[in-house]
């Protein structure tokens, strides 16, 4: 491919930033003897500067082949907007939300999880970029967006600056432009990836003004307090306070065991089956399982979400099943394509499962808030199976099994013990984990819901929202869908080299999604 001129110049979206929009939770206080109030000292870091467990492996996860940051396609109709224009719109959306000035500070000797702190000296205009695909003289259709997304996917994020970088695509065929949308995974999961998405976007059609535009975009986001760098001492101090009440939660949690034992070993009973469904190696070897090259391919492939939508309420199902059913069925075309054996081949995806309120009930700070609150789902597609509709009635009867048994509910009880592991011994935990291969997962099946209604930025008409997940831990095919506005939309990375027929899976999801559109029409 030849690759497009590029410029960067401020461009891009008014946006990535009101994901991280949260208020600092208060300092926490007790009681002694009378009631007077104990406040913990103020050693400079607070509660909520600090990573999660979760959050902060995937940092140390990174690879030469493998950069654990995820990201957005968004289409929209013409014409482009001026990149001058694009600039003062993001400039004063990302001055309206500080935490898109932050930086993830390691601690010192890495004996704490890292911690959110202000980079003052970094221009929000270096991560934003502007190419234009009529300059490269190459038609700027589909197939060359898609080279292009991969070749800024593949660019790891610099660790010493905001993690998240957008970049402005002129000259799609068709009048058409785009934004591409890049966070770290320490930044965002699906579900607050989502809230960033819909933050550039907007229901009015009329392009913003000074009243609707960055001015009330400023106006009405949250006002974080600033996160300095603390200084040597207060990070010596903090590491001390951890070390200091360390003895003191060991004792907590045996008076907490020896009060409620019947809790203790069902919460301990927990952890196990959730270690369990996340760690044991049982995957016999295939094509979608591997040691990952340094070249990812790209695709995707959308439909109407009515007739889907349909299809699955006849069959008591739900649209994440459709989805999954819809991957079962394109995978057993291309394996079987392939020559491989879909008798015996084991295909379990992971499903994550957002832990956040539900649409209606959030907040807005709690739509905003950053990092990674899901859990997670393990289901066996029925690749064997060579009937549609069977194989969506198999995929709700096992998702349906995975909630009976608690499987989410156990993945989040491992993560949040992960939360009282020392900071070097999860940082170790997770390098040995990646070199291990894993063996218990071979696919990724990620379910994002976006925005219900017709959406523009800057006036223009969103055509497509297409979701970009990256491949990791030897699983060699991640994908993720998204809907929006009536559209379902299944983005699908896999591994270049040794998958380099993605095509052929991205036209054969396409015709699995056509025949369950239809199989309602014919029941």
């Amino acid at each position: 491919m030849r690759t497009p001129s590029r410029e960067i110049s401020t461009v891009t979206t008014a946006d990535v930033g009101v994901l991280c929009d949260i208020r600092d939770l208060p300092q926490s206080t007790g009681s002694i003897g009378c009631g007077a109030p104990l406040v913990r000292p103020d050693w400079g870091v607070s509660r909520r500067q600090r990573l999660r467990a979760l959050d902060a492996i995937f940092l140390p996860m990174e690879t030469s082949t493998q950069s654990l940051h995820v990201g957005s396609v968004l289409v929209f109709e013409g014409p482009a907007p001026d990149p001058a224009a694009f600039r003062d719109h993001v400039i004063a959306a990302v001055a309206a939300v500080p935490c898109l000035g932050r930086r993830a500070m390691p601690m010192p000797l890495d004996l704490g999880r890292p911690i959110w702190v202000d980079a003052p000296d970094s221009d929000p205009a270096d991560r934003v970029h502007h190419v234009s695909l009529e300059e490269s003289g190459q038609a700027g259709d589909d197939h060359l967006l898609r080279d292009l997304v991969c070749e800024v996917m593949a660019r790891r994020l610099d660790p010493d600056q905001p993690l998240w970088e957008l970049w402005q695509v002129d000259g799609l065929t068709g009048g058409r432009w785009a934004v591409i949308a890049k966070a770290h995974h320490t930044m965002v999961d699906g579900e607050s990836g989502s809230d960033l998405v819909a933050a550039l976007l907007t229901g009015d059609a009329a392009p913003p003004t000074d009243a609707d535009g960055p001015t009330a975009h400023r106006r009405s986001a949250p006002t974080l307090a600033a996160q300095p760098a603390p200084t040597r001492t207060a990070l010596v101090g903090d590491l001390l306070r951890w070390l200091c009440l360390l003895p003191l939660r060991t004792i907590r949690l045996l008076l907490r065991s020896l009060h409620d034992p019947r809790g203790a070993r069902r919460r301990a009973a927990q952890v196990r089956y959730g270690l369990r469904q996340v760690l044991v190696p049982d995957l016999p070897p295939s094509v979608l399982t591997g040691p990952l090259g340094a070249q990812q391919v790209w695709g995707w492939t959308s439909t109407d979400l009515a007739p889907l939508a349909r299809t699955v309420g006849a069959a008591g199902a739900t649209v994440n099943d459709a989805y999954i059913a819809a991957l079962t069925g394109g995978l057993r075309r291309f394996l079987i394509g392939r020559g491989e054996p879909v008798e015996s081949i084991v295909v379990r995806a992971i499903v994550p499962v957002s832990r956040r309120a539900s649409e209606v009930h959030r907040t807005r700070a709690e739509q905003l808030q950053p990092g990674n609150l899901a859990s997670a789902m393990f289901v066996v597609l029925p690749v064997d199976l060579d009937d549609a509709p069977a194989r969506l009635a198999v995929v709700a009867a096992r998702t349906a099994d995975q909630k009976a048994r608690g499987v989410p509910a156990a993945t989040a009880a491992v993560v949040r013990v992960a939360d009282h592991i020392p900071a070097v011994l999860l940082a170790r935990g997770a390098r040995a984990y990646g070199h291990s291969g894993q063996g218990r997962v071979n696919l990724v099946a990620s379910n994002v819901r976006g925005p219900a209604t017709e959406q523009r930025l800057l006036g223009r008409r969103l055509l497509e929202l297409i979701p970009w997940l990256p491949t990791a831990e030897e699983v060699r095919v991640s994908t993720a869908m998204v809907t929006c506005a009536g559209r379902l939309t299944i983005g699908i990375t896999a591994d270049g080299a040794a998958l380099p027929d993605l095509d052929d899976l991205v036209v054969a999801v396409a015709r699995e999604l056509t025949d369950l559109a239809a199989a309602h029409g014919s029941a």
